[in-house]
């Protein structure tokens, strides 16, 4: 019984993680920083996956998130660098 027990358990903290590294996700490709730095926290502070088939998922899902950050600051970099080259634009021909 404590091995199930156990084992419910470990699957609970699996499942807790994977949604916190889901969130993680969406806030990243909302560009919700304060948020993700918050879910970044909160993953580090979770237990990696015992089971090699869990620590798979775990990595893939990781890897997804990182990599949906990196886009979306690479998007907001771009943008930012647009709107600084527009203004610049506009003040060359106004001045």
């Amino acid at each position: 019984m404590d091995s199930r027990h156990s084992k419910q358990a470990a699957a609970k903290e699996v499942s807790h993680v994977f949604a916190l590294l889901a969130d993680l996700a969406e806030a990243a490709r909302r560009a919700d920083w304060p948020r993700t730095q918050e879910l970044t926290a909160a993953v580090l502070e979770n237990p990696v996956p015992e089971r090699p088939e869990d620590l798979v998922a775990y990595l893939d899902k990781l890897q997804r998130a990182l990599t949906t950050a990196r886009i979306s600051r690479t998007f907001a970099a771009n943008s930012l660098a647009r709107l600084n080259a527009a203004a610049s634009f506009s003040a060359a021909q106004m001045g």
